[in-house]
Protein backbone atom coordinates (compact mmCIF):
# COMPACT_ATOMS: atom_id res chain seq x y z
CA UNK A 1 0.00 0.00 0.00
CA UNK A 2 1.50 3.30 -1.05
CA UNK A 3 0.47 6.77 -2.20
CA UNK A 4 0.50 7.82 -5.85
CA UNK A 5 0.78 11.29 -7.38
CA UNK A 6 -2.45 10.89 -9.34
CA UNK A 7 -5.03 8.23 -10.20
CA UNK A 8 -4.61 8.21 -13.98
CA UNK A 9 -4.16 4.99 -15.97
CA UNK A 10 -0.67 6.22 -16.92
CA UNK A 11 0.25 6.16 -13.22
CA UNK A 12 -1.78 3.19 -11.97
CA UNK A 13 -1.22 0.58 -14.69
CA UNK A 14 2.63 0.50 -14.51
CA UNK A 15 2.42 0.29 -10.70
CA UNK A 16 -0.06 -2.56 -11.04
CA UNK A 17 2.14 -4.41 -13.54
CA UNK A 18 5.16 -4.05 -11.27
CA UNK A 19 3.41 -5.18 -8.07
CA UNK A 20 0.57 -7.57 -8.99
CA UNK A 21 1.04 -11.13 -10.23
CA UNK A 22 -0.43 -11.61 -13.74
CA UNK A 23 -2.71 -14.42 -12.48
CA UNK A 24 -4.19 -12.30 -9.70
CA UNK A 25 -7.84 -11.31 -9.66
CA UNK A 26 -8.05 -7.55 -9.26
CA UNK A 27 -11.08 -6.00 -7.57
CA UNK A 28 -11.66 -2.29 -8.14
CA UNK A 29 -14.39 0.25 -7.58
CA UNK A 30 -14.83 1.09 -11.25
CA UNK A 31 -12.39 3.99 -11.34
CA UNK A 32 -11.60 4.70 -15.03
CA UNK A 33 -7.85 4.47 -14.40
CA UNK A 34 -8.32 0.69 -14.16
CA UNK A 35 -10.36 0.26 -17.37
CA UNK A 36 -7.52 -1.38 -19.33
CA UNK A 37 -6.73 -4.13 -16.78
CA UNK A 38 -8.80 -6.82 -18.55
CA UNK A 39 -7.27 -5.90 -21.93
CA UNK A 40 -3.84 -6.40 -20.33
CA UNK A 41 -4.75 -9.97 -19.36
CA UNK A 42 -5.80 -9.49 -15.74
CA UNK A 43 -9.00 -10.89 -14.30
CA UNK A 44 -10.72 -7.63 -13.39
CA UNK A 45 -13.81 -7.55 -11.18
CA UNK A 46 -15.61 -4.24 -10.73
CA UNK A 47 -17.70 -3.42 -7.67
CA UNK A 48 -19.58 -0.13 -8.03
CA UNK A 49 -19.92 1.34 -4.55
CA UNK A 50 -23.27 3.00 -5.19
CA UNK A 51 -24.70 -0.53 -4.94
CA UNK A 52 -22.68 -1.45 -1.83
CA UNK A 53 -19.18 -2.76 -1.38
CA UNK A 54 -19.88 -6.24 -2.72
CA UNK A 55 -21.53 -7.90 -5.68
CA UNK A 56 -21.99 -11.61 -5.05
CA UNK A 57 -18.57 -12.95 -4.13
CA UNK A 58 -16.82 -9.88 -5.58
CA UNK A 59 -16.01 -7.36 -2.87
CA UNK A 60 -13.72 -4.45 -2.05
CA UNK A 61 -14.47 -4.70 1.69
CA UNK A 62 -10.95 -5.85 2.60
CA UNK A 63 -9.09 -2.94 1.03
CA UNK A 64 -11.74 -0.43 2.09
CA UNK A 65 -11.41 -1.62 5.69
CA UNK A 66 -7.61 -1.55 5.54
CA UNK A 67 -7.57 1.96 4.09
CA UNK A 68 -10.05 3.18 6.72
CA UNK A 69 -7.88 1.78 9.52
CA UNK A 70 -4.68 3.18 8.05
CA UNK A 71 -6.20 6.67 7.90
CA UNK A 72 -7.59 6.42 11.42
CA UNK A 73 -4.62 4.74 13.12
CA UNK A 74 -2.00 6.97 11.55
CA UNK A 75 -3.89 10.26 11.70
CA UNK A 76 -3.39 10.29 7.93
CA UNK A 77 -4.91 13.67 7.24
CA UNK A 78 -3.32 15.63 10.08
CA UNK A 79 -0.52 18.02 9.26
CA UNK A 80 0.34 16.95 5.71
CA UNK A 81 -0.22 19.44 2.94
CA UNK A 82 -0.44 17.62 -0.41
CA UNK A 83 1.78 20.06 -2.29
CA UNK A 84 4.50 20.64 0.29
CA UNK A 85 7.98 19.24 -0.42
CA UNK A 86 8.34 15.69 0.82
CA UNK A 87 4.59 15.22 1.31
CA UNK A 88 4.44 11.84 -0.47
CA UNK A 89 7.22 10.49 1.71
CA UNK A 90 5.42 11.66 4.82
CA UNK A 91 2.19 10.09 3.61
CA UNK A 92 4.09 6.84 2.95
CA UNK A 93 5.39 6.92 6.54
CA UNK A 94 1.82 7.18 7.81
CA UNK A 95 0.64 4.41 5.48
CA UNK A 96 3.48 2.13 6.61
CA UNK A 97 2.65 2.85 10.24
CA UNK A 98 -1.05 2.11 9.73
CA UNK A 99 -0.40 -1.09 7.78
CA UNK A 100 2.06 -2.26 10.47
CA UNK A 101 -0.48 -1.54 13.22
CA UNK A 102 -3.15 -3.44 11.29
CA UNK A 103 -0.75 -6.34 10.76
CA UNK A 104 0.11 -6.67 14.46
CA UNK A 105 -3.29 -5.75 15.92
CA UNK A 106 -3.71 -9.17 17.55
CA UNK A 107 -0.13 -9.38 18.81
CA UNK A 108 1.81 -7.95 21.73
CA UNK A 109 3.00 -4.55 20.47
CA UNK A 110 6.09 -4.50 22.73
CA UNK A 111 7.28 -7.88 21.41
CA UNK A 112 6.65 -6.70 17.84
CA UNK A 113 8.73 -3.56 18.47
CA UNK A 114 11.54 -5.68 19.91
CA UNK A 115 11.46 -7.80 16.74
CA UNK A 116 11.69 -4.66 14.58
CA UNK A 117 14.64 -3.33 16.57
CA UNK A 118 16.38 -6.72 16.45
CA UNK A 119 15.84 -6.95 12.68
CA UNK A 120 17.33 -3.49 12.16
CA UNK A 121 20.24 -3.66 14.57
CA UNK A 122 21.33 -7.31 14.77
CA UNK A 123 25.10 -7.60 14.85
CA UNK A 124 26.76 -9.92 12.34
Amino acid sequence: MFPVRDRSAQTLIPINEENVHPDAVIYTDGWRGYNSLAARGYQHRIVIHEGGFSRGLDTTNGIESCWSQVKRLSDFYRGIKAREPGALGRVQDHVNHGVWLRHIRHNNVILELIDVVNDQFTRN
